[in-house]
């Protein structure tokens, strides 16, 4: 968009996606050096939705709400927040990094983050953010709370006493495991 967001597949901007379609501009920068004006659309459109406390909002929730009235945790996105230190240091916007580590700062902060109470997909999503940030002991402790659920077939539940298993969620998880050591 003009302000800089991506549209999500409902033409709506969620600050998620748009980092995480950063991430892949970020991939093919130096291939494609055209791509820093989306960079620098994206990561500074995502800088409007990263409050002063640090905690990174979206302008619509609409998708992140279940019909059971969960919600996708906002821990996600610290997913994107790699995208956002990396644009920082390759454009050499200062504002860019100032913003990650103030959303670092909310997020690292609070209590349980690391906890697999969302569904596993979500959970490593976060795991991988922290993973990405450096905050790998932050990591390992999500990580022991997904192995302690983990099946005998490498199976992992959707979340704690669910049978299903998220797919997507498993290969995450093997790839923070990978990159855990």
């Amino acid at each position: 968009s003009p302000e800089g967001w991506i549209p999500a597949p409902d033409g709506r901007p969620y600050t998620f996606d748009t980092g995480q379609v950063m991430r892949g501009f970020l991939a093919c920068l130096d291939r494609r050096p055209e791509l820093e004006s989306n960079v620098r659309g994206a990561a500074d459109w995502i800088l409007t939705q990263i409050a002063r406390s640090g905690e990174v909002t979206t302008p619509h929730l609409d998708t992140w709400i279940f019909p059971d009235g969960s919600a996708i945790p906002s821990e996600i996105h610290l997913n994107i927040l790699p995208a956002l230190r990396e644009a920082g240091g390759r454009l050499g916007e200062p504002r860019y990094l100032e913003a990650c580590d103030r959303a670092v700062a909310f997020y690292g902060a609070r209590p349980g983050l690391t906890d697999f109470t969302a569904l596993s997909h979500f959970h490593a999503y976060i795991l991988e953010g922290l993973v990405d940030l450096g905050l790998v002991d932050l990591a390992r402790r999500g990580m022991e709370q997904v192995e302690s659920h983990q099946r005998r077939d490498g199976a992992v539940p959707a979340r704690p006493g669910l049978r299903w298993v998220c797919v997507p969620a498993v290969a995450q998880y093997a790839v923070v495991w990978y990159r855990l050591g």
